[in-house]
């Protein structure tokens, strides 16, 4: 749910649009603009019917295109499984638990 990604689209993070905490959405949003630039990001659905106050992170901003998604076939040795989309978004998700429990985390600028 983090990595597949058609060729024909840029390297995305989806976030919840219409439930869910704003205030986190805000918060991922924000920090992918520091630590995954590279990331295109745009807002899904999300779990907050189930009553958890929380954000997702997702592969896109749209409909699921993973023609394997949660078969037995959604494998990493695939076409359409992208490490470096994958790589992004754990960045993001990583920071934003730092932030969340109180760490001050600085950007490293590329060399």
């Amino acid at each position: 749910m983090l990595a597949f990604r058609s060729p024909k689209e840029p390297l995305q993070l989806g976030l919840p649009d219409l439930i869910g905490l704003p205030e986190a959405a805000y918060l991922v949003a924000n920090i992918s603009k520091l630590y995954a630039p590279e990331l295109t990001v745009g807002y899904t659905s999300s779990f907050w019917e189930q009553g958890f106050p929380a954000t997702q992170v997702f592969e896109r901003a749209g409909p699921i295109i993973d023609p394997f998604y949660h078969n037995s076939r959604d494998l990493t040795n695939r076409t359409g499984y992208d490490f470096d989309q994958l790589l992004s978004i754990t960045k993001v998700t990583f920071a934003t638990v730092l932030e969340t429990a109180g760490f001050d985390i600085v950007p490293v600028e590329d060399e």
